[in-house]
């Protein structure tokens, strides 16, 4: 049931207005470089903090027992990152057992000084939410599957495990602009308890690499309905902007993962 609320919460914000997360973001201002440098230090540990005191989580809640820990590169630009930001600054408001936790990439310190003031004090102040005395854990790690744990990379295992060894429930969400994954994605996704892929195209060939048909479900993209907004936007010509045509790399920076800035700092999609 939680994995069940917690999916379907995530669908409302599908159809819901988000901040702006991707362009047009005011430059950082002198003496704001130490304070989100705390930032960083409260995502990160506020993702392992064991259940430690707080109030009890309404009975009628779906999510009654829980804490729901996102973990993903939040702090680090590009796409996942993007993307995570999106989904949890609108599900935060209807999820208040939510909290965040910096995972799978460094943290960009030119990203950071490039959130808008309102993104900054709404990250800092999920990280920073309590958890209920005895609640269990529904992790959600937002990466490439390769760092999930046993994560392929030194230190984050010892670090930011994703998902926590007191996690109860895991659940990988991850993306593959391809046919098929690489060797040893299918096992990890398998691992979990369930994997979130943003479209059928993604579902099928999950599936045909390997992973437990049962554990993938389709969770779309979120978007941005203000930035993104046709009525107030003109069409930009890609091949005029960037001399060259649509790209894409799994990566997800720059192309693929849902944005980028064509010449002269014009935010574009593909």
């Amino acid at each position: 049931f939680a994995r069940l609320a917690v999916r379907y919460l995530v669908a409302i914000t599908m159809v819901t207005s988000l901040q702006s997360l991707s362009a047009g973001f005011p430059r950082a201002q002198p003496g704001k470089r130490p304070a989100r440098r705390l930032l960083h230090a409260a995502i990160l540990l506020a993702g392992y903090a064991r259940p430690a005191g707080g109030a009890a989580l309404a009975t009628e809640d779906a999510l009654a027992g829980w804490e729901v820990v996102w973990m993903a590169p939040f702090l680090s630009g590009g796409g996942y990152s993007s993307e995570a930001i999106s989904f949890v600054l609108e599900l935060a408001r209807l999820v208040p057992q939510l909290r965040i936790a910096q995972f799978a990439e460094p943290q960009s310190d030119a990203f950071v000084d490039g959130l808008s003031d309102a993104q900054y004090a709404a990250l800092a102040s999920i990280a920073q939410r309590p958890t209920a005395a005895g609640a269990r854990t529904l992790a959600i790690c937002h990466s490439t599957p390769d760092v999930w744990v046993p994560s392929r990379y030194p230190g984050w295992d010892e670090t930011a495990p994703c998902p926590p060894p007191h996690a109860e429930i895991a659940v990988g969400r991850t993306m593959y602009e391809s046919d098929r994954l690489p060797a040893d994605w299918a096992a990890r996704c398998s691992r979990m308890d369930e994997t979130w892929v943003p479209t059928e195209f993604h579902r099928e060939s999950f599936a045909r690499s390997g992973v437990e048909r049962a554990k993938l479900h389709v969770v779309g993209e979120p978007v941005d309905v203000e930035l993104f907004d046709p009525a107030r936007t003109t069409p930009l010509d890609l091949r005029a902007a960037t001399g060259r045509g649509p790209l894409a790399s799994a990566s997800g920076k720059g192309a693929a993962g849902g944005g980028g800035e064509g010449r002269g700092g014009r935010p574009f999609v593909f």
